[in-house]
């Protein structure tokens, strides 16, 4: 699942829709480019798909069927041309993926992006300048009052059916996906736990070492990892 980052120290608040992120990336000149996933793969689908159902769109029916509505593909096809042809857009988006988007943003260059969780973590430790001023918001809307929604991510653990060792590589996908080893993939790899009861079991409580300030998306104090279901802002992303 996508978040909105950006740099709080360069805007007052988040943007909520692509046209204004655009907008306001170009009114910032060279330190407002906009990183996102432009590649030829999964990345750009998961980009369209979003804007897609962002527009009140979908891409398939009920019995599976291609199911393009002309008005709202064209809605979702028009932010992506009007990023591709903006200043604001970064001259690498047509070969960025996630983690060409990621490390940009960590140079400082960029004001916004478009990524999942785990670059949280990375900023943390890679990039503790641009960390600093790192905020993150709900991914932005293509209309206006319409809520963005994005498409989920995951990890899918599986057996195969001709394994040597069936058992004990069930055990292992077991040991991952168990409640303690999901709190640390979200401590330490910014990856948001699936389960509610596991996120929401212990509070979400910077660590010492973390300055606590005010987050410019809501008033509440910023956790050491944005937690998609303890923060009120991006609760309902998908």
């Amino acid at each position: 699942m996508q978040l909105l980052w950006y740099r709080d120290d360069r805007i007052a608040a988040s943007p909520q829709t692509w046209d204004q992120m655009i907008g306001m990336a170009e009114a910032l000149g060279a330190k407002g480019l906009i990183e996102a996933q432009g590649e030829r793969y999964e990345g750009l689908t998961v980009f369209f798909i979003s804007l897609l159902a962002s527009a009140g769109g979908h891409l398939l029916n009920d019995r599976g069927e291609v199911d393009l509505a002309y008005v709202l593909t064209s809605r979702a096809l028009a932010v992506m041309n009007a990023l591709a042809t903006s200043p604001a857009a970064d001259p690498a988006l047509s070969t960025a993926d996630k983690d060409q988007a990621r490390l940009a943003f960590e140079t400082g260059k960029a004001s916004f992006m478009v990524n999942y969780t785990y670059v949280w973590a990375s900023a943390r430790q890679d990039a503790p300048q641009v960390f600093r001023h790192m905020g993150w918001a709900r991914w932005p809307a293509v209309v206006r009052g319409q809520p963005s929604r994005v498409a989920l991510g995951g990890l899918n653990l599986a057996v195969a059916a001709f394994s040597r060792h069936p058992q004990q590589a069930f055990a292992a996908a077991a040991c991952l996906a168990d409640a303690d080893h999901q709190r640390l993939a979200a401590r330490v790899g910014g990856l948001p736990p699936f389960p509610s009861a596991i996120c929401c079991s212990r509070p979400c409580t910077p660590p010492r070492s973390t300055p606590r300030r005010p987050s410019t998306v809501t008033s509440r104090w910023r956790s050491a990892t944005p937690c998609i279901r303890c923060e009120p802002s991006i609760r309902t992303v998908t």
